[in-house]
């Protein structure tokens, strides 16, 4: 999903394609219509939240490190809260290994 925001102040912005993995970002539109933004948190964190008219969207950043789990999601707007939940799906990234001679790993170099 890549989503163009524009909100009234002028500017607008391009946010990224959503891919809820390790290391990837959950985008969720908030089922909120109101004037004040309303706070979305995950983990204890806070999320961005940006507006597109009427529309709020939560950003939401995945560490490498999260579980392959469901996610709770708060949000809180005015005097009600609501709980939203999202799975962290698996996405296996390229790796590379290097083979190195014993000693040859010493990053400082050693003066006499």
């Amino acid at each position: 999903m890549l989503l163009c925001l524009a909100p009234s102040l002028g500017f607008s912005y391009v946010l990224p394609r959503e891919s809820a993995v390790p290391g990837g970002v959950k985008i969720i539109r908030l089922n909120f219509h109101g004037n004040s933004m309303p706070y979305v948190e995950v983990d204890g964190h806070r999320a961005m939240v940006i507006q597109d008219g009427a529309d709020w969207f939560a950003v939401i950043g995945i560490p490498l490190s999260a579980p392959l789990a469901p996610r709770q999601v708060l949000i809180h707007s005015n005097d009600a809260r609501q709980e939203v939940e999202f799975v962290v799906g698996e996405k296996l990234y390229a790796s590379q290994s290097l083979k190195v001679a014993p000693g040859a790993s010493e990053l400082i170099s050693r003066r006499s």
